[in-house]
C-alpha cells in the first residue's frame, strides 16, 4: 500500500491486489485517524486504547498521566478526580498546583499531600461534540454525582483565543 496527499483534505491510498489495475481509496484526514492508528514499518495494525485511575498526590504525579491540554503559561495539564462529598468529580491536575476541581461553580483545591486520581491512557482521542450531541460511544466516564445515572465526562475547549 502506498498512500500520497491529494489534496488539502483527502489522500489517496493506491494498492495492488485481487483487483486488476490500481485500487484507488480517497480518505479524509479525519478518517485516517479514524480507522489507521499506528503503523509499523510495512504492516498495519490496530492500537489497543487503554486508561486507568493512578493514584497521586501534587508531587507524585507520574510522568505517564495523560495530558489534555496546556495552561495559559504553556504548563502540561493532566486529568484528575478527587472525591468532594459522594460526587467524584474531574479536573485539571500538574505538580505546581495539584489536582483542582470544581464543585458548584467553584474551584476545589485538593490540599498538599492529600491524595487523587490522574488518568494514565494511550491511544486515546478527543472528538467533537456540540450542544445537545449525543455522548460519543466509548466516552470515557470520569465521575459520578453519587447517585446512579450522573455520571460525568471530561471535555475541553480553547479559553486562549
Amino acid at each position: 500500500w502506498k498512500s500520497k496527499q491529494s489534496s488539502a483534505d483527502s489522500f489517496d491510498i493506491r494498492g495492488n491486489g485481487a483487483v486488476e489495475g490500481d485500487l484507488i481509496v480517497k480518505l479524509s484526514p479525519q478518517q485516517i485517524r479514524t480507522y489507521i492508528l499506528t503503523i509499523d514499518g510495512d504492516h498495519h495494525h490496530e492500537a489497543k486504547c487503554t486508561s486507568s485511575w493512578v493514584k497521586a498526590t501534587q508531587s507524585t504525579i507520574p510522568t505517564s498521566a495523560y495530558v489534555a491540554g496546556y495552561d495559559a503559561d504553556k504548563t502540561p495539564l493532566t486529568v484528575c478526580r478527587h472525591k468532594v462529598g459522594n460526587d467524584l468529580i474531574a479536573g485539571k491536575a500538574d505538580k505546581n498546583i495539584g489536582c483542582v476541581v470544581t464543585e458548584s461553580g467553584k474551584e476545589v483545591y485538593v490540599k498538599e499531600g492529600q491524595e487523587f486520581e490522574v488518568l494514565v491512557a494511550q491511544n486515546v482521542e478527543w472528538v467533537p461534540r456540540h450542544g445537545e450531541d449525543p455522548i460519543p460511544v466509548g466516552a470515557l466516564v470520569v465521575g459520578n454525582k453519587g447517585q446512579p445515572n450522573t455520571d460525568t465526562y471530561i471535555g475541553r475547549c480553547d479559553t486562549h483565543s
